[in-house]
């Protein structure tokens, strides 16, 4: 009965990582895509649209980080897609911080913070990419 029981939570667990885990890649695509397209084009586009797209590919990436941490198995798949697609776009894209600056009317507190939250996201994509290599050794 306890072996079953044991099972069965464990089965329970493994569903819901894999619900959950298994859009993280089409969720980091999209939101990359987003920040792109405002970085190219902010006519129109509010600022926190961008920030949301941003902030959701870093927190992906530290999501995924944590669990490789700790050798969770469950996030191989989707963390070895992540890798292969290599560098979020967001993070290789030419665009020019004074456009953005402008057509949201920032002031130099704005600039400072978009470059807090813009270099967050290259540090937590670093860190995925050095423990996903340190990870795949074990996996």
């Amino acid at each position: 009965m306890a072996i079953t029981l044991i099972c069965f939570k464990s089965f329970l667990i493994l569903v819901i990582i894999t619900i959950c885990f298994g859009d993280l890649f089409d969720t980091v695509e999209e939101s990359d895509g987003e920040a792109v397209k405002i970085f190219n084009e902010p006519h129109g586009c509010k600022d926190t649209d961008m920030y949301k797209a941003i902030k959701t590919v870093g927190d992906v990436y530290e999501l995924l980080t944590k669990h490789l941490r700790i050798r969770n198995s469950s996030v191989e798949a989707v963390s070895r897609r992540l890798y292969e697609r290599g560098t979020p776009a967001l993070l290789t894209e030419v665009f020019s911080t004074d456009n953005l600056r402008v057509e949201f009317g920032w002031v130099d507190s704005d600039t400072r913070y978009f470059n807090y939250v813009y270099n967050d996201v290259q540090n937590k994509w670093n860190s995925f990419e050095r423990e996903f290599k340190n990870a795949s050794l074990y996996m």
